[in-house]
């Protein structure tokens, strides 16, 4: 049995979107090899249709002279010894062979299959519709580990004959001396690798993982003009999606990783590189659970003379605490957060404290057991407060306080934070644990830490105390509208910090000293099976994020290709988070999202709605259990005929108050 294998997104993919690409590349290239500065837009444009040209003048040729392709030599030929814009026709075809030996990966599905077809004994061929030279496809092919000098590598621009007509196939069997069925082919183009080969009588695999995908096709998609960091980010992406696929991943996770949260990681990430760059920074220190990600991409992303990188142990339980000087409610403005948790038991938690110790303390004021458990009514938030204002019980949470703070600066500054030029990077959004770190390192000082953030709502900002600070994304008052583009980022922070960002380690209670020093002490993680396919989703992005740091090092020092990658990220979080696709949203639908730093509750990201839903949020009889954080992603798993409804500007309000008021 012949096995049989297409070349182009079938055995190999290319780091750029799309075939034309690399043109833009190459005339890039060749300008800046000669010294000369790379030309503004139009011009480049003006210098890639001339190549396409030649190829299309080569074409016209070709039929003219009864072949179905053409040499690489001939496209050049079309140049009759002339040159545009100073190039020279041998230069340009030089680096044309070099930019394609280097744009190309494997791709690591067949790279198996071929690995375990020849253990079999099987015999190996190539077959490629493809104008460059068939020593140069063999030495991609070779180079890449895909093919041997025993294989047969045919090529239509070699031989004269295309698959698409099917007459290349007719020249593999005789060459092979091989009858149809006694040889299989497997590729990705649906006419010129299924339908010819099928109608030849050969069996046929069509492999589609490797052409190019939404998720991708939007990454790349700039407008009229040219984007080169667009094109590497989702050829970048379409690898590290083909790389989760061979690890087994299911296909959706593997397009929401590689698709989504990993581009939006990683132009964040570069961004923070940037800025830091710009300001000076000697060190970027990577916080809380959702710093850790962001962390190994840097390290896959900075480059010789970056800012120092070191990732955090820390949380809002181990820091907020530990800045407290008064129990007074301005003091205590994160003990009670809208959409949180209210019951007393899960605030005192927050304070390192248990209903049980707070009451022996209250003497007089004791409440009743069972009020601990039951949220507090509404505006009843003074009563809470003078609660923790009586002596006994404010007195034991300013100890607690002292001793928690002892033991973050210690950890704090032995990690280096005190130092001049450090800064946090951190995913949001209100700046108030920038603020706690400043009031642990640097009490009744100016603040000197500062601070990057993926997300900044300018509306729960507290005072400048916090310290200089800058964000990925702002969110202002015009946000707060649904209509208007960045409110979906910041209405959905749950889902970024807790399902994009997840770390692998549990959350941090606090420090503790040890023989070491002051090491960070960790919560257990949750062997609840609905913990596991968060943490599942997590690796996910993780190797995706890492891939493609690696792959797109080389521009992120480059502001213009930091902003495209800012830019094709919001338009791939934009289309994920408003209008996800079904098979997208239920691939992370059941992973728990918290509603605040104990975690003393959680619900599913998102569910489907229905009628009944619908009428116990009109009623107020919903659940916190009952509900969802994704609005958009519990719409899109709801029945079709209801959709419309939900959409509704007037129900899709309603339904963000319900989310928010449990």
């Amino acid at each position: 049995m012949i096995h049989s294998f297409d070349v182009y997104d079938t055995v190999i993919t290319r780091t750029f979107a799309r075939p034309p690409d690399l043109f833009y590349a190459l005339m890039r290239r060749v300008l800046a090899d000669s010294g000369r500065p790379e030309p503004a837009g139009e011009v480049l444009e003006e210098m890639v249709t001339w190549r396409l040209g030649l190829e299309r003048k080569a074409r016209a040729e070709a039929r003219a002279a009864g072949r179905q392709d053409v040499t690489f030599a001939s496209i050049y030929g079309q140049c009759g010894g002339a040159t545009h814009w100073g190039l020279d026709p041998a230069a340009l075809m030089a680096a044309e062979i070099e930019l394609e030996k280097a744009a190309t990966r494997p791709v690591p599905q067949m790279a198996e299959r071929i690995a375990r077809l020849r253990g079999d004994g099987a015999r190996i061929v190539f077959v490629s519709d493809m104008y460059l030279p068939g020593a140069v496809i063999r030495e991609i092919l070779e180079g890449h580990g895909l093919a041997r000098p025993e294989d047969g590598v045919y090529v239509s621009g070699d031989v004269g004959l295309t698959k698409s007509s099917g007459d290349l196939f007719r020249h593999v069997l005789a060459a092979e001396g091989a009858r149809p069925a006694d040889m299989r082919h497997v590729g990705d183009n649906l006419h010129s690798d299924v339908a010819m080969a099928r109608r030849l009588g050969i069996p046929v695999e069509h492999f589609r993982a490797a052409t190019l995908g939404a998720c991708e096709g939007l990454a790349a998609a700039s407008g009229l003009e040219h984007c080169p960091a667009r094109s590497l980010l989702a050829g970048a992406g379409r690898l590290a999606r083909l790389s989760l696929l061979h690890a087994g991943e299911d296909e959706a996770v593997a397009e929401v990783a590689a698709g989504v949260a990993a581009p939006v990681l990683v132009a964040y990430v570069a961004w923070v590189l940037q800025a830091a760059r710009e300001e000076g920074r000697g060190a970027l220190h990577f916080v809380s659970r959702d710093g850790h990600v962001l962390w190994r991409i840097a390290r896959k992303l900075a480059a010789p003379g970056d800012p120092q990188l070191s990732y955090l142990h820390g949380s809002r339980q181990a820091w907020f605490l530990a800045a407290l000087d008064a129990p007074s409610p301005e003091s205590l403005n994160w003990l009670i957060v809208p959409g949180h948790c209210r019951r007393p038991d899960s605030l005192l938690a927050k304070l390192n404290l248990s209903p049980e110790e707070a009451a022996a303390l209250l003497d007089g004021r004791r409440p009743e057991p069972g009020w601990w458990r039951r949220p507090l009514p509404p505006g009843g938030e003074p009563d809470f407060f003078a609660l923790l204002a009586e002596p006994p019980l404010a007195a034991r949470i300013l100890e607690k306080a002292s001793a928690a703070r002892r033991l973050a600066r210690g950890y704090l500054t032995g990690q280096g934070l005190a130092a001049p030029g450090a800064a946090l990077v951190d995913v949001g959004w209100t700046q108030k644990t920038q603020r706690a770190v400043n009031r642990i390192l640097f009490p009744g000082a100016p603040p000197a830490l500062a601070g990057y953030y993926f997300g900044a709502s300018l509306g729960r900002i507290g005072p400048a105390e916090a310290g200089p600070w800058r964000a990925f994304l702002v969110e202002r008052d015009r946000y707060l509208d649904p209509g208007q583009n960045l409110n979906h980022v910041f209405r959905n922070a749950n889902l970024i910090e807790q399902v994009f960002t997840r770390a692998g380690h549990g959350r941090v209670l606090g420090y503790a000293e040890g023989p070491e020093g002051i090491r960070p002490v960790l919560a257990a993680v949750s062997p609840d099976p609905s913990h596991s396919v968060g943490s599942r989703l997590a690796s996910a992005i993780g190797r995706a994020a890492e891939g493609l740091a690696a792959e797109l090092r080389g521009i992120a020092a480059d502001p213009s290709a930091v902003a495209a990658l800012r830019r094709a990220a919001l338009d791939l979080l934009a289309r994920f988070l408003t209008r996800p696709e079904p098979r997208l949203a239920r691939a992370v639908a059941d992973i728990p999202v918290a509603d605040d730093q104990n975690e003393a509750r959680s619900r599913p990201l998102a569910r489907p709605l229905g009628l009944l839903d619908f009428t116990r949020i009109l009623s107020g009889r919903c659940r916190f259990e009952d509900s969802c954080d994704w609005l958009e992603g519990a719409i899109a798993l709801s029945p079709a005929w209801l959709q419309p409804l939900l959409r509704r500007r007037p129900v899709f309000e309603r339904l963000r108050a319900w989310r928010k008021s449990l």
